[in-house]
């Protein structure tokens, strides 16, 4: 799962900073020495592996430490609520793969994304297609 960090330097000073992401209470990864010109911003990407995650719901959270000096600190933490770990092919999120994930695929079939919801391309290849329907195929009245 793709988690992706735009963050920006508001100070007027080149900073260099971590940035610690944390699923749950746990963290997963720590960016390191990610630096930034005064007033420049960036966007970061990651790979969570869930594999080894239970099915479930978890909340990611984003971490930055305050810098020398920082005053405003209130923007170096988002938490992202209910996300949501599932089997492929479960694309509304009942940990279940039937009837109501196809009506989703049909709804937005041959739909580039972002125009349709990231969950119905199930296999992140930015369109919604038979690929996508193969995958609930493979988990026919699976749960997760």
């Amino acid at each position: 799962m793709a988690i992706v960090i735009k963050t920006k330097n508001y100070g007027i000073f080149p900073e260099t900073f971590n940035i610690i992401v944390s699923v749950n209470s746990t963290i997963i990864d720590t960016l390191s020495d990610v630096s930034l010109e005064s007033e420049d911003s960036t966007t970061l990407a990651l790979d969570w592996n869930t594999t080894n995650y239970p099915k479930g719901n978890y909340t990611i959270s984003v971490y930055i430490a305050p810098l020398e000096d920082e005053v405003g600190t209130s923007d170096n933490i988002l938490k992202i609520g209910m996300v949501k770990v599932t089997i492929p092919g479960d694309v509304n999120g009942d940990f279940f793969v039937n009837d109501s994930d196809v009506g989703q695929i049909r709804l937005f079939w041959q739909q580039i994304s972002p125009s349709a919801p990231a969950d119905v391309d199930i296999n992140g290849d930015g369109i919604v297609n038979i690929k996508d329907a193969t995958q609930i195929g493979i988990n026919w009245l699976q749960h997760a």
